[in-house]
C-alpha cells in the first residue's frame, strides 16, 4: 500500500469508523507513515459457502436480507460498486447468519465514477 492509496482509501472510508453500514467493517486505525490501515474482522466465511449450505428458502430470505444490507450502505451515500459472491461475508450460523459487505475498493459516493 502507498502513502497516496492509503489517502484514497481514507477519503473513502472515512464513514467506516463511525457507522459500519451494512455490516461493513470498520476503520480502526490508519497510518501513512507507513501506509496501513487496520479493519475490524467480519464474517468467517464467504456468501458462496453460505449458499452451498442454506436451504431455498433460507437463500431467498439471504437475498433480502444482503438487499437490506445495500440499502444502509446506499443511505449513507456509497455505492459499492463490486457486489460478488466473495465479497459478502456471514457470520452466525446457517439458521441465522448475519450477512457483511466488505472491500470497498472501488467504492465511491452517489453521483461519482
Amino acid at each position: 500500500m502507498t502513502v497516496q492509496s492509503c489517502r484514497c482509501y481514507l477519503r473513502r472510508g472515512c464513514w467506516w469508523r463511525w457507522m459500519g453500514p451494512g455490516g461493513a467493517p470498520r476503520l480502526l486505525v490508519a497510518s501513512l507513515h507507513p501506509p496501513a490501515m487496520v479493519m475490524e474482522l467480519v464474517g468467517v466465511s464467504i456468501y458462496h459457502d453460505y449458499v452451498w449450505l442454506c436451504s431455498v428458502q433460507d437463500f431467498l430470505a439471504s437475498l433480502v436480507s444482503i438487499a437490506q444490507r445495500l440499502g444502509e450502505i446506499h443511505a449513507t451515500g456509497i455505492v459499492h460498486n463490486d457486489i460478488k459472491s466473495d465479497n459478502i461475508t456471514f457470520s452466525g450460523t446457517v439458521a441465522k447468519p448475519v450477512f457483511h459487505i466488505i472491500d470497498f475498493g472501488v467504492a465511491c459516493r452517489v453521483g461519482q465514477i
